[in-house]
């Protein structure tokens, strides 16, 4: 009796409390609430902007018909899947579209993937497509799905990641630019550890594909692998497997939005570092960039790609490019004179800046180390921005 007399008094809360209430349950547990009167029964398909989220310790996966009976809108879905779990994707994403889903995030088993045991379908499925209403799209450790034929993208779409996710060796990276220029709101791109599908040689020539995306505010592109990627699209050739022209003439695109930058950065290899020229030369008014440098060896080129100081000039970026550029932070430095250059450009066309934050590959002991800094130091002394705030 007093169960049921406690039962009762939850039910005579206010139906927004109440849902409220409900809607922080874990959506496993919430659905059991079924079971505990014929009050309860069918109570917990009422409540609205449910925010699904399955952890690695979720034991059970939902059917389609449980969130089916979920009312609408439903405002996000979380979910870590399991391989046993995997088949439920298909079946989940229809259901999810009719309820409107505004976040999606799917994370798969990576730990799996690749195992001889393991069946190659870690790629997701085309319905995930049908989710019209996605504002917020979040992928990680699966294969890039292709779109349905007629797609016509996410018009609601503001943020996009794409996390250790592999793309089809041919045509891969035309998924990707697709799935961007048909997102006109889209604010946030975080393209991390994004890879190339290997195959059996002959291998395909590297398809060259655009970021096209005016009202860009956050920019994160972490990934070690040429994936073919162009910021912007300046590159007349569509595919090639050699870099030797950059046409700068050629850009089209403009990031006027764009804020906050996290870019990773071969300053050996010249397609590289010319594709961050062309970022910085596009975005006027970033505030925030965040470069992590490979190490110079890690270039496959024999003779690594030396920057001049035509290449600065020939880049079109001067001190309006910087006007609003607040933070620098650099990662992975070392005592090359590539990226020293790029350092003391910056440092010369920046008035605006507040802190500079540089983290170098030595320890503090390591002469080459010394040597940085001390040439860093020299850079500081003719900085403009004397104001600024330096941290090594």
């Amino acid at each position: 009796m007093a169960a049921a007399a406690r039962e009762d008094e939850l039910m005579s809360l206010p139906t927004d409390v109440l849902d409220i209430i409900l809607a922080r349950i874990p959506f496993e547990l919430l659905v059991r609430t079924c079971c505990l009167s014929r009050a309860w029964r069918r109570r917990w398909e009422s409540v609205r902007y449910l925010d699904i989220r399955l952890g690695w310790g979720c034991r059970g996966a939902p059917s389609a018909r449980d969130l089916l009976r979920c009312a609408a809108p439903v405002v996000g879905f979380r979910a870590c899947v399991h391989a046993r779990h995997f088949h439920h994707l298909p079946t989940w994403f229809p259901a999810l579209a009719s309820k409107g889903v505004r976040e999606l995030a799917i994370e798969c088993d990576g730990v799996r993937r690749g195992h001889p045991d393991t069946p190659p379908y870690w790629v997701i499925d085309q319905c995930l497509f049908s989710c019209a209403a996605l504002a917020v799209l979040h992928l990680e450790d699966c294969d890039m799905p292709l779109a349905p034929p007629g797609f016509r993208g996410f018009p609601s779409l503001v943020s996009l990641t794409l996390r250790g996710v592999t793309l089809p060796a041919e045509g891969g990276g035309a998924r990707v630019e697709h799935l961007v220029a048909a997102a006109p709101l889209l604010a946030e791109l975080r393209l991390d550890d994004v890879d190339v599908e290997e195959l059996e040689d002959p291998t395909p020539p590297l398809y060259m594909w655009a970021v096209r995306a005016p009202r860009l505010r956050v920019l994160k592109m972490a990934t070690r692998l040429d994936i073919g990627c162009r910021i912007p699209h300046c590159w007349r050739r569509r595919t090639s497997t050699l870099f030797n022209e950059y046409p700068l003439e050629g850009i089209s695109c403009k990031f006027d939005n764009l804020r906050e930058v996290h870019v990773t950065t071969n300053f050996g290899q010249q397609p590289s570092t010319m594709s961050l020229f062309s970022l910085l030369r596009c975005a006027p008014y970033i505030e925030d960039l965040s470069i992590e440098a490979e190490d110079i060896s890690f270039s496959h080129r024999d003779d690594p790609y030396e920057i001049e100081e035509d290449d600065f000039i020939s880049s079109g970026i001067n001190e309006n490019s910087f006007s609003s550029l607040k933070y620098v932070s650099l990662s992975g430095i070392t005592y090359s004179s590539n990226q020293l250059r790029f350092m003391k450009f910056l440092l010369s066309k920046t008035e605006s800046l507040q802190s500079f934050a540089v983290t170098f590959l030595y320890s503090k002991s390591n002469k080459e180390y010394v040597k940085a800094c001390r040439v860093l130091r020299a850079f500081r002394r003719a900085s403009a921005s004397p104001q600024a705030r330096f941290e090594v």
